[in-house]
């Protein structure tokens, strides 16, 4: 949008008494859209009107630039040290287009209260203007007024000003004139503009305060969602005072602390936030805690404090600002000679901050006023590139959590190579890292006794040989278990104890295939000249407890029962009698074996068990193709025994045992 406007210093010292009337010729102007009326203006101290005519006698006046405040001028008017008053300003435009309407527009209320007159007509008014603090109302809210150009081309502004509650008054801001339709569009795009980049800081801070949600640990967010949010209402204000817009009765009071809210809030936030980025500065945290305690004591004291003297507490404000801001460099500074990661990121939004506050300073001391100021620009451009640096970080820790994971899932499969995963689900745990000392869990399940030993003289037999048997007996058995939901709980010595949840059943056709396949390992054995193996099995089923034991730092599955040492000596029946499936009455009965059309039962007669005083019957286990292969000889009951040799080794074991 183009832009013209006169020059005149704000320094320029007051006329009074004899000077002419203010008078700005729009002629020269009339090529621009919108025009800063950076002028001299008359001031009428402690004098209200609405309009002069030529025959009346002018009240003392006095010629102040605007924007500027009427502090010192006023003060000189009154002979004392002073801010507060009324009064009025007056400027005549001449060389406007007859009858083309204009529109006047200030981004807020001049001081406190204020009247705005076209030719004598009220167009505009904030507040109410008052010779008193009793009799006067303070507004904060954005200037917008049109107005016709008379026949001759000229228009009379004039406009009434009282202060009784800020610390400085006057025109302090600047005031701008453009035809209807440009000044329209100006007032339009500079909503637009603000409410976008609101917008973008408000969705920015809705990111960061999920993330901050989602993960609590996270407290960085937690600060950068404070501090967009303090910029936010500070824009929110400022550019185009949106409450005020909204609600004509919002606080004056209220209106003036939301704005202050951005130095109370703001610089320690952005500067907790750095202390959470950069662990190093641990060191240095009582002197961030002191400073953000005083900034929490400023912020209690200008809201508790009305607002006619928490403004004037703006200087204080400031320099706590000045004190963050100063921090926050020091920290960046130290961060480069670190060489931290991404420090170009936080360098380069706070240079963009730096450079547009430089630009709008010299422009003002230079021209005035600003059409567009590119402060909320470089504040937009601070929260996306904070937040880029944040996302930044949220992708580095998201790679390293990717990198753990795949080195716990490493380890956990590690574990699970000692802790078989069928026990973590039997104790209803999905994980090796959630089961902790003493979690058991009880209930029945079908339990093999298993140890395989050379047919050989036991001087004939080497160290090497049996570790080759044995790995290879453990190998077979890893393959061919888990067909039937089984899984090994211990290696112990030459065999196995292995569980099956699903019940005996399960066991025996599992102890069946391992036997088939010893018997092709044995072939292979036989084919290289060595001595075959022969595995002795036990099956029982009972009620049993499956936990964890042991101390926090070492711990150890384990199964508790009196089955666990029944299945045990039914194995060891197995080894001497030479039947190499061996399967208890308990066990029988759980897994319908009896009625069973492949598979048979041979009784072998009942055994005595230390600790118990019941019998315990046994049954050798075989599938029907073998005994008709072999012509094994079945019983007519449990109680009879037809291998008499099986009948005498049964009676001496069980003398043993």
């Amino acid at each position: 949008m183009l832009f013209a406007q006169t020059k005149v210093s704000s320094d320029a010292k007051p006329v009074f008494a004899d000077a002419k009337p203010a008078v700005l010729s729009a002629g020269s102007l009339k090529p621009a859209k919108v025009t800063a009326l950076n002028t001299l203006w008359d001031v009428y101290f402690d004098t209200l009107f609405t309009t002069l005519n030529e025959t009346e006698e002018l009240p003392a006046v006095c010629q102040v630039a605007v924007p500027s405040n009427w502090n010192k001028p006023y003060s000189d008017f009154k002979g004392e040290k002073t801010e507060y008053g009324y009064a009025t300003y007056r400027l005549m435009l001449t060389d406007l287009i007859p009858r083309e309407r204009y529109a006047l527009y200030m981004k807020q209320t001049p001081s406190s209260a204020c009247s705005l007159y076209a030719d004598g007509e009220l167009i505009f008014t904030a507040g109410k203007v008052g010779t008193s603090a009793e009799n006067s109302r303070p507004s904060y809210k954005a200037v917008y007024a049109e107005f016709t150009a008379s026949e001759g081309g000229y228009t009379e502004i004039v406009m009434q000003i009282s202060n009784w509650d800020y610390r400085k008054g006057g025109l302090w801001s600047p005031v701008y004139l453009g035809k209807q339709n440009a000044i329209y569009r100006y007032y339009n795009n500079s909503a637009g503009i603000t409410f976008f980049i609101c917008a973008m800081l408000l969705f920015l801070s809705f990111v960061s305060l999920t993330i901050f949600i989602l993960n609590t640990k996270k407290i960085s967010a937690l600060y950068f969602t404070l501090f967009l949010l303090s910029l936010t209402v500070r824009m929110i204000i400022t550019s185009f005072n949106l409450p005020a817009l909204l609600f004509d009765d919002f606080s004056y009071s209220a209106l003036f602390k939301l704005e202050y809210a951005v130095l109370w809030v703001g610089p320690p936030s952005f500067l907790y936030f750095f202390f959470t980025m950069f662990p190093w500065l641990a060191k240095y945290n009582r002197l961030k805690h002191v400073y953000g305690i005083l900034q929490a004591v400023l912020m209690l004291i200008g809201i508790v404090l009305p607002i006619s003297l928490s403004n004037r507490l703006v200087p204080v404000y400031e320099v706590g600002t000045l004190i963050g801001m100063l921090a926050c460099a020091a920290v960046l500074i130290s961060a480069v000679l670190r060489r931290e990661k991404r420090i170009i990121l936080y360098i380069l939004s706070v240079i963009i901050v730096g450079m547009a506050i430089t630009y709008e300073i010299v422009y003002l001391t230079l021209f005035g006023a600003l059409i567009f100021s590119p402060v909320p620009f470089s504040f937009w451009a601070l929260a996306v590139i904070q937040f880029f640096a944040l996302a930044l970080e949220e992708n580095l820790l998201f790679s390293d959590r990717v990198m753990l994971i795949h080195k716990l899932k490493k380890l956990n499969d590690a574990y699970i190579r000692f802790v078989p995963r069928e026990f973590l689900n039997l104790l209803h745990k999905d994980n090796i890292i959630d089961v902790a000392l003493g979690d058991y869990v009880q209930r029945e399940l079908g339990i093999v006794f298993a140890q395989i030993y050379i047919l050989a003289p036991d001087d004939k037999i080497t160290l090497e040989d049996q570790y080759e048997v044995f790995n290879s007996f453990s190998m077979i058995v890893s393959l061919v278990m888990p067909r039937y939901k089984g899984f090994v709980s211990k290696f112990i010595s030459k065999g196995i104890i292995a569980l099956f949840p699903e019940g005996s059943k399960s066991a025996v056709d599992c102890c069946i295939e391992i036997q088939n396949r010893i018997t092709k390992f044995n072939a292979i054995r036989r084919a290289a000249g060595r001595a075959p193996a022969a595995v002795a099995m036990g099956v029982h089923y009972g009620n049993m407890i499956l936990g964890t034991i042991g101390e926090e730092s070492r711990l150890d599955d384990t199964v508790i029962s009196d089955a666990v040492n029944t299945a045990s000596r039914i194995e060891s029946v197995s080894q001497k009698v030479n039947y190499p499936v061996l399967i208890s009455r308990e066990a029988v009965e759980e897994s319908g074996l009896s009625k069973s059309t492949d598979m048979a039962l041979i009784p072998l007669g009942n055994i005595r068990v230390k600790g118990r005083v019941q019998l315990i019957s046994l049954f050798s286990c075989l599938p029907l193709d073998r005994i008709r292969k072999h012509s094994v000889p079945q019983a007519d009951s449990v109680e009879e025994i037809e291998d008499a040799e099986a009948v005498e080794e049964l009676e001496e074991l069980s003398d043993e045992i």
